[in-house]
Formats: C-alpha cells, sequence, structure tokens
C-alpha cells in the first residue's frame, strides 16, 4: 500500500497534521493558525506521494 511513498514525509506531515488539531482541541492555538499549520501538514502529505524522476 505505502510502496511509492517517501515514509519520512508522510510521517512528518501525519505528525504536523495531528500537533495543529491536537493544540487546537487543547484551545492552544487559534483556528487561524491551526488551519495554517494544518495545511503545510497536509501539503506534507499530498507530496509524500509523488515519484522522483
Amino acid at each position: 500500500m505505502l510502496g511509492n511513498v517517501n515514509r519520512v514525509q508522510f510521517g512528518l506531515g501525519l505528525l504536523v497534521v495531528l500537533v495543529a488539531a491536537s493544540l487546537l482541541l487543547l484551545d492552544v492555538i487559534e483556528s487561524g493558525v491551526a488551519i495554517a499549520i494544518g495545511l503545510l501538514g497536509i501539503i506534507l502529505l499530498a507530496t509524500s506521494g509523488r515519484r522522483r524522476g
């Protein structure tokens, strides 16, 4: 299933998304900041499946 995925980039993106969601749920950061951080994580997740070359 994850044969052509860059695992480091995928894991980092997943970590960023989960941290942003947890900080938002714990009311540490506001929703705008959480959206910005989460979007960065989603971009990392989306680009982790691209093949090089």
